[in-house]
């Protein structure tokens, strides 16, 4: 009330050509003062700048987005509410994937790190730092090892829990996008700036052979 009425004063002055009194200045300079450390306590119910990666939570009740402003987001899709802020990251996050069972969430940054959230807590689990940009990062079927494609034209593999480098998966000759699993785990898919789109093998690495893949490499 008390900075709507000192506002006022102030208004009500500036529109008749006046300056406003020196009291009505002070007053709202000291209620502002007053409220903006409390204001900025407040939680924010949006993201701050472009949205980069958005994902479904396994039940379908929730959505994750990842944003510009380094912050993920969690919603209750029912009511649009915000449930909560994960952050950490040092710069724009650009993808996110839940895990199967929706118990932790994977997120790829352009700050060179992928990172790994235990959405129970709110709290980051690892860390995989990969020293280029991140475009992407996925979890395996059984939710136990995750794959990231990074800028650096490699793709790797990792364990969630420990946050230790499994695998690189060497063969492209650009940024790779995107990286994602097979249904049962066993393979691995790559897209790349290269012009490609590759088949790898989870277990040990191995790119199979052009008679073994789709067109799409053939005819890039």
């Amino acid at each position: 009330m008390a900075l709507m009425l000192a506002r006022d004063a102030v208004s009500i002055s500036l529109e008749a050509g006046e300056l406003p009194t020196v009291n009505a200045q002070n007053t709202l300079q000291q209620v502002v003062d007053h409220v903006s450390p409390w204001i900025a306590t407040l939680p924010r119910d949006r993201h701050e700048g472009a949205i980069f990666g958005v994902d479904f939570s396994p039940d379908g009740h929730t959505i994750a987005t990842a944003g510009a402003d380094e912050t993920i987001r969690l919603w209750d899709i029912a009511t649009g509410r915000q449930l909560q802020i994960l952050q950490g990251h040092e710069y724009g996050v650009w993808a996110i994937r839940f895990s199967p069972d929706g118990r932790r969430l994977v997120s790829a940054s352009l700050d060179g790190t992928a990172r790994v959230w235990d959405l129970q807590t709110g709290q980051m689990r690892a860390r995989l730092p990969h020293g280029d940009i991140v475009w992407w990062a996925s979890f395996n079927p059984d939710g136990r090892t995750i794959v990231t494609a990074c800028d650096d034209g490699l793709v790797r593999i990792w364990n969630p829990t420990s946050g230790k480098l499994l695998r690189e998966l060497r063969g492209h000759g650009a940024r790779v996008m995107t990286a994602n699993f097979s249904p049962d785990g066993a393979q691995i898919v790559t897209a790349s700036g290269d012009g490609t789109a590759k088949l790898w093998r989870t277990i040990d690495g191995k790119r199979f052979k052009p008679s073994a893949v789709i067109a799409w490499e053939y005819f890039s």
